[in-house]
Parts: structure tokens; C-alpha cells; sequence
């Protein structure tokens, strides 16, 4: 794609169709302004019906959009805060109500009780009024003190179970737990403007799968979440769900005490409460779905279908016949003609359109009965049923009720008949099937509900409590072994959405795109031998276009809310063209001497030592090296020679025929071919994120208050410090590095780095002399831990805590959007330099930064334009394994649905002994120290897991240009590691596996993992990072800590803790010839104790692999975890754990 700036001007296009086939058109586009000048092209445009493409939607877009309720807890100790000092009590008949009252009255506040009746009476201690009566809620709060603003609504409490619920009794729920709140919701906003209604139910939500769920106090919360999401934001309180019981507890003490904490706290709108734990509720994407088999139905069972002849209903019977039904029973309000006189029927009127879809239904080979039956109508329902047992016919072996009303009013017009017509289908319908097909032998029982009882609409409150309804007797049915579905679907591109057009407002208005027919069957599909009780379908394409529709957005959303976003060719100067203008003869040996510059500048060597007969092995080239070498030869000669050659042991006279013979190449084709249409931008002010960044932009916006990015460091100094200066020395670097002073914004739902033009330098200075060093460290690590707002905050910091006249601690902190290791030593480096040349009084002139950070956005967007992408991409897509595998470490915690960030940290060193030996081992065979460390770490996942296959992440520093090499930014790229470990290798083979692991990595390592994960539909479980589970850094540049005089002592920091399951860092302290390594590792998944055997597993396995005999297997380390672990693979709790697995390199 080529394109000139267009702006808002009118312009022609011409379209060439290049290929045509039944699915879809491919050709290309030419872009003209009006008087015929070109704008630009598009090539290989691809075009397709919309419903045809989206049904050809696969199993990971399909997961993309699915999201489930999980509840997470909070902290259980909400503090001492006072409740307000009066309270307004919609009162239960339990006792819970006069235990709240009889607290407040200890404390010395007030309760005013008021409870349904049949008609409006006021007392001093209590009232009564009609339930869903505004007009007495009215006199209720003119009769009462102005200070009762705050509203308890306990009527739910009172509710029925719906296995005992008669058909009057339905009605009445609705009223006192459903109608009531609406009529609260119409008087509160003009008798108390500042008053605050909180809504408590009693085992209306299902907190752990399998929670014996009370259906009908749960369109309370359907009703709730309209008000606070939409139409009652200033009164809005919590929606509070007390545990479940077969019967009513005699003493409420304890939850009238948890009540009164509930209304003092504000850290959650919803709130469930089960016993002394508090959790509240967020969407999540699913974890854990299966790939079943395709959907197949009985051709002897019959399928129910309700509200079968709307849009839906027919899109579904469609599906229905084709995956093997033959039987459908119709059920709808209105009857059809007799059969004889379907020919007779106008096609034109409703009637005839239901007798054509019959027709159509048969002739795909299925009986369609329609039924004239009122579901909601439970004595028909059940006389239909008697009659179809009584004739033997086919068992009901599906339910699909679909049958429902839309029938929107905002609150101040939502009589009680709109309230009525849109919630009875969904709860009475549903209720009446549930009740009488429970003898029947069902494989599905599947309800159509809605999004809106989650993500509300202003004007669905009716809608949304009746689709509430649904999702908890889906809950209620699994709970009791019954199969039980509850589908929250989002808008269709069918029906009433497109019958009224708002296919458009919902896209560009709300952010969602309205599903197409057969990708909404794609859905049903896919979901439906799912092990869930309810499952939403949020097909959100916009996130910040979805939560400006609310006030304020839902903290539902809260982590979804991010879920959305060359070969560089030879250069046309330089050494190609000079090959190319050099005589034929002399080609050679021009490719002979500049390649040997280049091998001597890395090596720092004498060119003359460069023996043209040997490899570069022997003088020193290791893989860091070869990286450096490979960048230079490409940058300078054009050409690419992988890693794995460089170091292959090839003699120097080969690798200049390599080059020689790929430079001829070029030659022959005339030089470098065009370059690709490649994105490039010049506003050093605003430009878009780097591939490598955006994934850190998502991750921040999944979770705002996160520290698990924050990066940087401390040192103590032994000197007298001027902290003036070194606040000067830092502005100066603020102004030197323009990363330093960026931003992140949304434009356009894009987001974009915004760079200011002045510094705002974020420095603190503590005097920390008369604390202890335990409260010190507390105080470093809070500073450092202190979240970012990417869009205003500046995203480095420094502090200076003074523990004596001759005595600094220094640190630095900054987000990884925006920087590096490299960077923050190079920072560093630099604040010293510039510190101590204004301490001394001279002047420094720090050297040119060569490139800026957009150099390299830019750089980016050519190497994935460019021939270079496909085959590193081809070489990934080929190491990995074509279902990366999960890591299964054995967790202490079950692992939450939703991946956190919390972390911890656990430090340890390997003695002087061992880190010679890792050393001597890594020399005799060739390998890195990097390679050693990492094998016994492959070897440590390997006996904790019981896995064969395992795959680590590890860090390059994305600075394979030497420009880049002192540019302050996020240059870092993860490379996914895969080893097998089946064959049980030995010490020199699992070293040599390793080695051509990481080799091959490092020589790919430019594709930025991001666009990896895209590109290989790797799939993203949202209880874990994508790809690896673990990673594997080893530093290697650190900053000289004797430079001034005095010694930079390095202060341990909890930092990146919790990005992965377990990240195993290590670095080599010259200090002692030790490598100090950490276990940063996830607390939602480990406690401290397993983080220190695994340390000491760990420094066992590379003394056994240091020691061990080169041919054979490493010895003496047995590692298996504990018994009584979670299996982090299922995500729960799991069974104790069976005996180990024996692991490949046996003790």
C-alpha cells in the first residue's frame, strides 16, 4: 500500500480484479484526486461477503470475543471506617434487617425499617409501603429525616428457591426483587440527589462453578447494573451477594457486622461474600475451552425451539437441521394455518412467511411441528408435554428458548407492564421449561440471553433483569448436573439491529461490531460442548470507543479492556555500489579486505591475525560477537550470514566466498530491488508505537496500577554528594533522550507516543540518616514501585535518599515502555559523568547520540516490509512446535482466570567454586556461560513440569545496528526458546541442542515477537503469558562501579516481578567472580518457601551438570516437587500430585 496524504478531498478509484472464485475478489486499487493525479495504490486488495468471511471465522477469533464472569478476591480486612450514621433499610423478614438496625444503634446511629405491605404506613420505627409503589416511596422520604440518603434494599433476601415458586408467586418476585428497585431508582434522584442505593441478595451469583444458585434474586442485578453503568450513576452503591443456604440462618450477627463494613469500604461496586472471603466480579477471557468435536444431533430426539420464527430462531433451526436434527418443535404464540391451506396462504403476510421457512425446513430433510404454546403459560406447557409423551414421540433432547421481548424505557417511564413485557419471556419461559422438561433425557438446554444483563444499556432495565435471570439458571441447572448453557450475546447484523439500522450505531457509537449470521452460528458451535454455565460474547473492536458510551467504564471491562492492535535492502551507496563499479577481477579481493576490517573491528583484533585458513572461533568470536559481526556485514556489505555460520567453525576464506557469491547475486539483479511501501514517519514529536512496545502499552492498560514494568535501579555511593548538581545532571539527560520525555496518548483509537518539548524532571530527596536499613529498603522499593499514568505522568524518576554526610543511596526508576537494561546503564553512565564534570567545575561534552528511537520505529517498519521477514518468520514457524506447550509447573495457588502481575522476588548466589566451573564448562564445549545457565534451567523446568517439550523466553537487546547502540528506548525483543528434552541427553548433547537453540535465535531474533504471536495465531490464554511461561535473562553490561574514586555499591530491587510464571535472572559481579541470580516469580501462584527449593534445586542441577562425565547424563540432583501442588496447567485446584514423572537425565 503506497498512498499520498488524502485528507478530507473527494477522490476517484479504480479497481483492476486480478482473480475472481466464489468466495472472494482480489485486485488492485488506484487511487486519482479529481483532476487525474495520482494518490497512490493499493496491490492485492481482497474483497468478500461479509456474512461468507465471517463464518469462516476460526476457533481463535471465536475465543477472541468470549468472556466469562470470574470472581477475584479482595482483601478481607476493609479496615475501621464508621457506616453512614443513617441507614434506610428496605427490611427482609429473616432477621437480618433488625440486626443491622439493633449494630447501628450500638454505635449510636439510626436504622429506619421499612417493609412490603399492602398499603403505605409510617411509624417512628418503621414503615411499610406497597412494593413498587414510587407514590409511597415518596411520602416515605418526605415523612423521614433528610439525613437518610443511604438505601439498603434487602427485599431479595426474601425470595423463594425456584424449585418451590409458584406461577403467582414468579409475580410477586418480580415485584419486591426486581420492580421495586425501578421504583427506587424513579424517586431517588429528586428526594435524596445525594443518596446512595445498595442492592443485597442471597446466593444469586455463582462465585466458584458449581455454587448452588438461587435464580430469582438475580435480575436485581441485571436491574442493578443498568443504574449504576447508565441511568443512576450519582446513587450509585454496591450490589452486594451474601452466601447461599438451604435455609435462613438463625443469627445474622455476622453478616449484618460484614453489611455495615460493606457501605464504609468503596473498592468494588459488586461484592460477594462468602463467609470471610470478599470477592468481586470481572470479565475474563475463557481459559481452558476445548476443541470438540463438530456439533452433531440425534436424528431420533426432538429440539424444542422457542421464539423459533423470528431472525434468530430461523437462523438457528437452520443450524440445527444441518448438523443432524429431524425433528424441531416450533413453540410460538401464534398458530399457523392448517396445512391444506398453506398453498392458499398470502406469502407476503407473517402467516405465510412461517409456512414458507417450514417448507424450507423440510426440504433440508427435517420434520418441522409447529406448536402453538405460550411458554410462559405453565399449564399448557405441561398438557404439551403429556401429549407428546403419551404419543411415544421422539424425546425432547434439546431446549433452545429464545423467546423474548425488547421493550426499552428509561426508569422515570418504566411502568410496571414494560417492565412486565420484557422480563416474564425470558424468567417465566425459562423457569416453565426448566420445571417441566427435567425428566426428559436433554444433551443441551440452551438459553439465548443477552450482554446487556452484563455491559448494560440505558432503557434495558426490564431486558437486562430478565437476562440475568437466565445466566443464573444456567448456573442453578449445572449446579444440580443438569445441562444448562446461558449465551450472552451482543449485537446480531440480523433482526431488529438491522432491521433498524444500528449496525452502525453500534460499531461506531459503542465500539462493537454486530455479529453476522453465520459467524453467530460459528459461535453457537464453538460453545456449546463447552464446560460453562454462561459465556458472553463481547465483540468489542473499539475498547476506548466502548467505554466512552459509560460515564464512568464498567470495572467489569477492566481487564479486557486492552484486549483489542525488510530485510532492509543493501544500501544503493556505499560498499555494494563499489562492488558493483569495481572490475570483475577485483571483486574478490575488495570482499576479502573490507570483510576482514570488519572481523578485526569486533574482535578488536589486528587485521593481520585474521588468518584467511582458520575460523573465528579461536579468536574469541562467541555469540554476542557473531550478533555484532552479522549486524555489520548486513549493514555495511548488504549481505546476511546467520549466526549459526559465523560461528560454525568455517574457515575465513569460505565466509568471504559466502559474502562474495551474495553480493554477486545482488549484482546480477542490477543492485537492491525496490523497496516495499513501507510506513516511515518523521514527526520526532508524535509517532506511533514500536512493535515492542505495544504489547507493554496493552498490559498497562489491562491493569492501570501495575508496577510489574517498572525498571531501573539503585546504588549506594561512599562520597559527599551534591544533590542540586545531581538533579541538574539529570534534567540534562531528560533533555538529551527523547524517550525520557514521552507519552502515551489514544488518537484515533491508535496509540501514539507523544515527545514534550521540555523536560519536567520527577525528583525527590529523603533524609533517611535516623531510619534503619530494613525501613530504608521499604521506602527505595515504595518509590520505585509507584505506578506510571503512561498519558500525563513522567515515566522516569529520580531519588536521592541521604543515610549519612558521606553516604547515598541513588535510584532510578522508569517504565519498560521507555527503556531498557542497556539504557538504564547507559543512563547511568551518563548522569556520573556529567554529575562529577559539575562537581569538579568543567564541562563535558557527552558524544552524539548516533539514531533516535524513531529511527528505529522506522527501521521496523522496513525489515517487516522487507524479504528478511518471511524468512525468519518461516525459520520460527518451524522451531516452534505447531501447539506451543503450556508450562505445568506445579503451583501453591490455584492459578486465577485472568493473569496477574504480582510478584516477589528470591535471591541467591552460586559460591565462587561453582561459577568457575560454569565457566570451565562452557569453554571446553564451546558454548556461552548464557548456554550453561540456561540448559540447567531447561533441566529444572524440565523436572518440576514432567514435560518433554518446553519452551523459555529470553530477552535480546533488539540492538543489532550499531546506531542504536547508545539510543535510550524499549529496544528489547523476547525470543521463545524451544528445547526437547525426550531422548534423556547428554551433558555435551543437551549443551550442543541448547547451543543451536539459541543460535538460531539469535540469528531470527530482528521479527519482533509480537507480530510473531499474530502471525503463527499462537493462541492467548488470558491466565498466562503467550508462548512461555518462564523466561531467562543473563545481563552482561553493567556499569563500572570504580570509575570516580569511589565504589558503586548495587542495591537488590524487586523489579519486573510476576510478568511470567518465573523468571530466573542472573549476572556475573566481578566484585567476587559470582553470578547472583533471582526467582522473580508470580505470588498468585507461589509462596517463598517453593521459590527457595527451587533455588536450591537449581544450583544442585548445574553442579551436577558441571560435574557430571561430558558423555553421560548430569547426577546426584533429585528435584521433584512437593505432593499437594496445583497443577497450573488446569488452572484450579487440583488432586494431590501423583509420583513424578522420571525425568530425562536420570540421578
Amino acid at each position: 500500500m503506497s498512498l499520498d496524504p488524502v485528507g478530507d478531498r473527494p477522490f476517484w478509484v479504480h479497481a483492476t480484479i486480478t482473480r475472481e472464485d466464489e468466495d472472494e475478489l482480489t485486485g488492485d486499487l488506484a487511487l486519482h484526486a479529481e483532476d487525474g493525479t495520482p494518490l497512490g495504490g493499493i496491490t492485492g486488495f481482497r474483497a468478500a461477503g461479509v456474512e461468507r468471511a465471517a463464518a469462516s471465522v476460526g476457533p481463535a477469533a471465536i475465543d477472541g470475543w468470549l468472556a466469562e464472569p470470574v470472581w477475584t478476591d479482595l482483601p478481607a480486612d476493609t479496615g475501621d471506617a464508621p457506616p453512614p450514621d443513617r441507614l434506610l433499610v428496605l427490611a427482609d423478614a429473616h432477621g437480618l434487617a433488625e440486626q443491622l438496625a439493633a449494630r447501628q444503634r450500638e454505635r449510636g446511629g439510626h436504622c429506619h425499617l421499612v417493609r412490603p405491605g399492602a398499603a403505605y404506613r409510617h411509624g417512628p420505627d418503621g414503615s411499610t409501603v406497597r412494593p413498587g409503589s414510587a407514590d409511597d416511596l415518596r411520602r416515605l422520604f418526605a415523612d423521614l429525616d433528610e439525613g437518610y440518603d443511604t438505601v439498603l434494599h434487602l427485599w431479595n433476601l426474601d425470595l423463594p428457591s425456584i424449585d418451590t415458586a409458584g406461577r403467582e408467586q414468579l409475580t410477586d418476585c418480580g415485584t419486591l426483587g426486581g420492580y421495586s428497585l425501578v421504583a427506587l431508582a424513579q424517586v431517588l434522584p429528586s428526594a435524596r440527589p445525594n443518596g446512595r442505593l445498595h442492592i443485597v441478595t442471597r446466593g444469586a451469583q455463582a462465585v466458584e462453578d458449581g455454587d448452588p444458585v438461587e435464580p430469582l434474586g438475580a435480575p436485581a442485578w441485571g436491574v442493578g447494573r443498568v443504574l449504576w453503568q447508565q441511568e443512576l450513576v450519582g446513587h450509585r452503591g454496591k450490589l452486594i451477594d451474601l452466601a447461599g443456604t438451604a435455609e435462613h440462618p438463625a443469627d445474622h450477627s455476622a453478616e449484618a457486622a460484614a453489611l455495615l463494613r460493606e457501605l464504609a469500604v468503596e473498592d468494588a461496586e459488586e461484592i460477594a461474600l462468602r463467609g470471610p472471603r470478599r470477592a468481586t466480579c470481572r470479565l475474563a477471557r475463557p481459559a481452558g475451552l476445548t476443541r470438540p468435536l463438530p456439533l452433531r444431533l440425534r436424528a431420533d430426539g426432538s429440539y424444542l425451539v422457542t421464539g423459533a420464527f423470528g431472525a434468530l430462531g430461523r437462523l438457528l433451526c437452520r443450524t440445527l437441521v444441518k448438523r443432524g436434527a429431524r425433528r424441531l418443535i416450533l413453540a410460538g404464540r401464534t398458530a399457523l394455518p392448517p396445512r391444506e391451506q398453506w398453498a392458499d396462504t398470502d406469502p407476503d403476510t407473517p402467516a405465510g412467511r412461517r409456512v414458507a421457512f417450514l417448507r424450507e425446513l423440510e426440504e433440508l430433510g427435517a420434520q418441522a411441528v409447529p406448536v402453538p404454546l405460550d411458554v410462559t403459560d405453565e399449564t399448557a406447557l405441561a398438557d404439551w408435554l403429556a401429549d407428546h409423551r403419551r404419543r411415544q414421540l421422539p424425546p425432547v433432547r434439546g431446549v433452545f428458548h429464545l423467546a423474548g421481548q425488547v421493550r426499552d424505557a428509561l426508569v422515570p417511564e418504566l411502568d410496571r407492564e414494560l417492565f412486565d413485557a420484557a422480563y416474564e419471556p425470558k424468567v417465566v419461559g425459562a423457569r416453565n421449561l426448566h420445571r417441566q422438561l427435567r425428566g426428559e433425557p436433554l444433551d443441551h438446554f440452551v438459553l439465548f440471553a443477552s450482554i446487556a444483563s452484563v455491559l448494560t444499556t440505558a432503557g434495558q432495565a426490564n431486558y437486562a433483569a430478565g437476562n440475568a435471570f437466565l445466566d443464573a439458571l444456567a448456573h442453578h441447572r449445572r449446579a444440580r448436573g443438569l445441562p444448562a448453557l446461558s449465551i450472552d450475546w451482543g449485537p446480531w447484523a440480523t433482526g431488529m439491529i438491522e432491521e433498524l439500522g444500528l449496525v452502525g450505531h453500534y460499531r461506531e457509537a459503542r465500539g462493537m461490531s454486530s455479529l453476522p449470521p453465520a459467524a453467530g452460528m460459528a459461535v453457537l458451535e464453538r460453545v456449546i460442548g463447552q464446560d460453562r454455565a454462561q459465556l458472553l460474547v463481547a465483540t468489542v473492536v473499539d475498547w476506548p470507543v466502548f467505554q466512552a458510551w459509560y460515564a464512568t467504564p464498567p470495572a467489569l471491562v477492566a481487564e479486557l479492556a486492552a484486549a483489542a492492535e525488510t530485510v532492509q535492502a543493501a544500501p544503493a551507496g556505499g560498499f555494494p555500489a563499489a562492488f558493483r563499479a569495481a572490475d570483475p577481477d577485483a571483486r574478490r579481493q575488495l570482499v576479502a579486505e573490507r570483510f576482514t576490517e570488519l572481523v578485526a573491528g569486533v574482535l578488536r583484533a589486528n587485521p593481520e591475525r585474521i588468518d584467511p585458513a582458520a575460523g573465528l572461533n579461536g579468536l574469541g568470536l562467541d555469540s554476542l560477537l557473531a550478533m555484532e559481526l552479522r549486524a555489520r556485514i548486513h549493514a555495511e556489505m548488504g549481505v546476511s550470514l546467520p549466526v549459526v555460520t559465523l560461528l560454525s567453525g568455517d574457515r575465513v576464506g569460505e565466509l568471504i566466498e559466502r559474502v562474495h557469491a551474495g553480493l554477486l547475486e545482488s549484482a546480477a539483479a542490477d543492485g537492491p530491488g525496490p523497496e516495499a511501501e513501507v510506513e516511515l514517519h518523521t514527526d520526532e514529536r508524535r509517532y506511533p508505537l514500536t512493535q515492542n512496545q505495544k504489547a507493554l502499552w496493552f498490559l498497562k492498560q489491562l491493569n492501570p496500577d501495575a508496577f510489574a514494568y517498572n525498571i531501573g535501579g539503585a546504588v549506594e555511593v561512599r562520597t559527599e554528594l551534591d544533590p542540586e548538581l545531581m538533579f541538574d545532571a539529570f534534567r540534562v539527560l531528560l533533555e538529551r533522550h527523547p524517550c525520557l520525555r514521552a507519552n502515551f496518548v489514544l488518537e484515533d483509537g491508535q496509540a501514539v507516543q507523544l515527545i514534550s518539548a521540555e523536560a519536567r524532571p520527577d525528583t525527590g530527596l529523603f533524609d533517611v540518616q535516623d531510619r534503619d536499613w530494613d525501613d530504608i529498603h521499604r521506602t527505595i522499593v515504595q518509590e520505585y514501585r509507584k505506578p506510571y499514568d503512561l498519558e500525563r505522568d513522567p515515566l522516569v524518576r529520580l531519588r536521592l535518599f541521604k543515610r549519612g554526610p558521606d553516604r547515598w543511596v541513588i535510584m532510578k526508576a522508569v517504565h519498560h515502555i521507555v527503556s531498557d537494561a542497556i539504557s538504564t546503564f547507559t543512563f547511568i553512565d551518563e548522569l556520573f559523568t556529567l554529575y562529577e564534570a559539575a562537581r569538579s567545575g568543567r564541562t563535558v561534552e557527552l558524544p552524539p547520540v548516533p539514531a533516535r528511537y524513531l529511527d528505529f520505529l522506522n527501521w521496523q517498519n522496513r525489515l517487516l516490509a522487507g524479504p528478511d521477514a518471511p524468512r525468519m518468520l518461516e525459520y520460527w514457524r518451524t522451531h516452534l512446535p505447531a501447539e506451543a506447550p503450556v508450562l505445568g509447573l506445579p503451583t501453591d495457588k490455584p492459578r486465577p482466570s485472568v493473569q496477574t502481575h504480582n510478584g516477589a522476588s528470591e535471591f541467591f548466589k552460586l559460591d565462587e567454586e561453582l561459577s568457575g566451573r560454569v565457566q570451565e564448562l562452557a569453554r571446553e564445549h564451546d558454548v556461552t556461560v548464557y548456554m550453561v545457565l540456561l540448559s540447567a534451567y531447561y533441566l529444572l523446568l524440565h523436572r518440576y513440569s514432567g514435560q518433554d517439550d518446553i519452551i523459555v523466553g529470553s530477552p535480546v537487546t533488539g540492538r543489532t545496528r550499531e546506531e542504536f547502540g547508545s539510543v535510550y528506548g524499549y529496544f528489547v525483543n523476547p525470543l521463545p526458546l524451544h528445547v526437547g528434552l525426550a531422548d534423556r541427553p547428554s551433558v555435551a548433547g543437551l549443551l550442543a541442542r541448547v547451543r543451536e537453540t539459541v543460535l538460531g535465535g539469535l540469528d531470527n531474533q530482528e521479527y519482533p515477537f509480537v507480530v510473531l504471536v499474530e502471525q503463527l495465531g499462537l493462541q492467548r490464554d488470558p491466565s498466562r503469558s503467550a508462548v512461555f511461561q518462564a523466561m531467562f535473562i543473563l545481563l552482561t553490561h553493567k556499569v563500572a562501579t570504580d570509575k570516580y574514586g569511589y565504589h558503586l555499591d548495587y542495591i537488590e530491587l524487586p523489579e519486573e516481578e510476576g510478568q511470567f510464571d518465573i523468571t530466573l535472572s542472573a549476572y556475573q559481579d566481578r566484585s567476587d567472580n559470582c553470578y547472583h541470580c533471582v526467582f522473580k516469580y508470580n505470588t498468585d501462584l507461589f509462596e517463598p518457601a517453593t521459590m527457595q527449593r527451587m533455588a536450591g534445586h537449581y544450583r544442585n542441577l548445574l553442579d551436577a551438570l558441571t560435574s557430571a562425565p561430558r558423555t553421560g547424563p548430569p547426577t546426584g540432583c533429585r528435584c521433584s516437587p512437593p505432593p499437594n501442588r496445583n497443577s497450573s496447567s488446569t488452572g484450579g485446584a487440583a488432586p494431590t500430585a501423583p509420583n513424578p514423572p522420571t525425568p530425562p537425565c536420570t540421578s
